[in-house]
């Protein structure tokens, strides 16, 4: 099936086969492309050779137009406002979980000193006295 068109001067390959939902995006291009200066009749011969429809193209060109034009502001807008009122609360509570944090820890070095264990009058550590000699002496 090696024919060629009288308007393209291509012949016909496989690719024409293809339904035309299996065109790739590049493919459909291409289509667009190669017909947009076609109307009428030479526009539905070129569509027969490729399997295509005249509406198919139509809904293509529009595909490409939707995804061409940029967003509406007022779906963005509404989650990037969601977005930052989620982020002020996450920073919110880091910062508070940082001051419970920081506070632990400070209890927990406040009460090192005083909470060496003694064994028969000396510290834990019983190579060297150095941990004696740093801890307060009890009464």
């Amino acid at each position: 099936m090696s024919h060629t068109s009288s308007t393209d001067h291509r012949p016909v390959t496989a690719k024409s086969a293809q339904w035309p939902q299996d065109w790739r995006p590049e493919e459909r291009l291409l289509a667009l492309q190669e017909s947009h200066s076609l109307s009428g009749e030479a526009l539905n011969a070129w569509c027969r050779q490729r399997g295509l429809f005249a509406h198919q193209l139509v809904q293509w060109r529009s595909d490409f137009c939707a995804a061409a034009r940029p967003r509406s502001g007022g779906d963005d807008s509404l989650m990037l406002r969601g977005l930052k009122a989620e982020n002020q609360r996450l920073e919110r509570e880091l910062n508070r979980k940082d001051k419970a944090l920081a506070e632990a820890a400070a209890l927990l070095i406040l009460q090192i000193p005083t909470g060496h264990k003694k064994r028969s009058g000396r510290c834990w550590g019983e190579r060297s006295n150095d941990l004696c000699a740093t801890a307060p002496k009890s009464d």
